[in-house]
């Protein structure tokens, strides 16, 4: 019984991380900190629900073009990004 409870709470949320990808990653958030999915029994412990709550959060990124952009374009977010990509190229790079 608990694992259908778990199931549907968890697929009812998936929806709503496509149309707002704010609650998305609320939703995501929430899996990873509680591990509900630990709580059931049988078939929903071996369910990638992070991976599912937070694939939903980023196609809904994706779809959603409702966001501004904006700070994205100053100095400071810019230097952000090429320091992470720093980051990642000396990631790649090393031995």
């Amino acid at each position: 019984m608990r694992d259908y409870l778990v199931a549907a709470i968890v697929l009812s949320s998936l929806p709503l991380g496509l149309v707002r990808p704010y609650y998305g990653v609320l939703i995501y958030a929430w899996v990873s900190y509680m591990y509900p999915h630990l709580l059931a029994w049988s078939f929903v412990r071996d369910w990638p629900v992070g991976k599912i709550a937070g694939a939903s959060a980023l196609v809904g990124g994706v779809i959603n073009h409702d966001g501004d952009f904006q700070p994205l374009r100053q100095r400071e977010s810019l230097l952000m990004i090429v320091f992470m990509g720093c980051f990642t190229l000396s990631t790649l790079f090393a031995i």
